[in-house]
């Protein structure tokens, strides 16, 4: 059988503007809710989600999405915060929604050095991970992942080593998922690339139609990606243009179907 995927930052809910509705902190997750359902993906691979945080209305927004589409969901925490709530702190970080049954998921830290170089900003700093989860398909395995690199070449050539390291120890089917911050032509990405390939490779998409950042049908650079291994087919691929300014990303989709 076929399947979809799709891998999707959500900027937290808060849309394009960055801008929480005071009287209804739901409004921007409902908005990403509904482009997920209109296309209809089994796997979605999620970047920046807030748990709990007080900037987004502490509500759980991985939990809610998934009750809102009816998927099941795992979560990888980047970033733990101040306790807000009576399970714990708040937390930000990947997700990831299937309507597969989970059979096991694990959080992977990534690197983050720690320190600013001059004239660096505070949130080139902020701590990474990526997720993998394991679901089962019809008696098959598939691991998929969610992944967010750093913004900045250094970090991203040592995350990048930390995640194929990661994926080799895996046997079987897997996607990777996720904002990169980079295109996958990057010299430093090449642990990824020469053995994992990308659905737009694929599928032969000519370059201005991988545009991901910002969102829109201005969309200058491609860093949102999906890769498979080996075994898994891909019947088609495209980036979905987001014309709403649900996020400052457009989503990549994706169907596939796994060898025997």
């Amino acid at each position: 059988m076929s399947f979809v995927v799709m891998t999707y930052n959500i900027r937290v809910g808060l849309g394009f503007d960055y801008k929480l509705d005071a009287h209804d902190p739901l409004k921007g997750l409902r908005r990403v809710a509904d482009f997920i359902r209109a296309h209809q993906p089994d796997i979605v691979a999620l970047q920046e989600v807030d748990r709990f945080m007080p900037r987004t209305g502490k509500v759980d927004q991985i939990a809610w999405l998934a009750e809102r589409l009816d998927m099941q969901f795992a979560y990888s925490p980047s970033y733990l915060g101040e306790i807000t709530h009576a399970g714990g702190r708040a937390r930000y970080g990947n997700g990831l929604l299937t309507r597969f049954p989970i059979v096991w998921s694990e959080s992977h830290r990534l690197f983050h050095r720690g320190w600013l170089l001059p004239a660096e900003e505070s949130w080139v700093n902020e701590p990474r991970s990526a997720l993998e989860v394991r679901v089962e398909i019809e008696g098959q395995a598939l691991t998929a992942y969610s992944v967010h690199l750093s913004t900045t070449t250094d970090q991203q050539a040592i995350q990048v080593e930390q995640l194929a390291k990661v994926l080799r120890q895996v046997d079987g089917h897997q996607v990777i998922m996720g904002d990169f911050n980079c295109g996958l032509d990057a010299a430093h990405m090449a642990p990824l690339t020469v053995e994992w390939r990308s659905v737009l490779d694929a599928v032969a998409a000519p370059s201005e139609r991988r545009l991901t950042f910002p969102s829109g049908e201005e969309s200058r650079i491609a860093i949102d990606h999906i890769l498979v291994s080996q075994g898994v087919r891909v019947i088609r691929a495209e980036v979905i243009v987001d014309k709403e300014g649900i996020s400052d990303h457009n989503p990549v989709l994706a169907e596939l179907e796994l060898a025997g």
